[in-house]
């Protein structure tokens, strides 16, 4: 949960407990019954000016000084986190967020993309000139700012290893998914879900142990690329 979403928790539990909390006293203090009660501690907290519900007692008045006192304070607090949700951008992320997430789900014969380190990087370079529609998952959000700086990248900040993040990346509607983790245990699991949900789907993985090469194979992808054999078979023959 980020700082502005917990800000705005606080301002609704703050709210709620004045709400309570002025219902309650009106109810013990003057006898009130509950809907009176509720009604007289929304307008007071509101600051509405109606007339009072019923006549107060020198108790009730000094409740209701209070009960005013802190629903100005809940409603300050309200105002300046609705005002950092403005100024700080939060707004503009917002919607930019839901605009690429309509775009994701219209995708349709893509690629998707597991890993935005080094590997993925250059994967999303060479994407970006072919104009490859494909969407990217990634864990770390610090990685998908880099990558932004390429091109508009379709992102999801998210664990591939969870079938619900595939599904929403459309992976039914995918033609192909390439996992650039650099666990082979991890990529081994995204390959196994990704296969079960797209059984057609083509699947290329990244491989570090040469020896899991059979079983990358077996639990369902097309290519497997072992970065340490390729590289050493190119230094090899330089």
């Amino acid at each position: 949960m980020g700082a502005l979403e917990r800000r705005i928790r606080g301002v609704l539990l703050a709210f709620g407990g004045v709400l309570a909390a002025g219902t309650l006293g009106y109810m013990v203090l003057e006898g009130w019954p509950v809907l009176d009660s509720v009604y007289m501690t929304v307008i007071t907290i509101g600051s509405v000016g109606y007339e009072e519900v019923h006549p107060l007692s020198a108790n009730g008045r000094i409740f209701t000084i209070g009960l005013i006192v802190a629903g100005l304070g809940v409603m300050g607090y309200g105002l300046s986190t609705v005002t950092a949700f403005l100024v700080e951008g939060e707004l503009t992320d917002a919607l930019r967020k839901r605009r690429m997430e309509r775009k994701i789900a219209t995708l349709k014969d893509h690629v998707i993309l597991v890993g935005g380190g080094e590997t993925g990087k250059h994967i999303v370079e060479e994407f970006s000139k072919t104009a490859t529609p494909f969407v990217l998952i990634e864990r770390d959000a610090a990685r998908v700012v880099s990558l932004e700086r390429l091109g508009s990248v379709l992102y999801m900040l998210g664990d591939a290893t969870d079938s619900a993040v595939l599904e929403q990346a459309r992976i039914g509607e995918a033609r192909g998914l390439i996992t650039t983790i650099p666990s082979d245990k991890d990529n081994l699991f995204v390959i196994l879900c990704a296969r079960e949900l797209n059984p057609t789907l083509r699947i290329i993985s990244r491989l570090t142990d040469e020896q899991s090469r059979s079983k990358f194979i077996r639990a369902g992808a097309d290519v497997v690329v072992s970065e340490n054999l390729i590289g050493g078979l190119r230094m090899a023959s330089e």
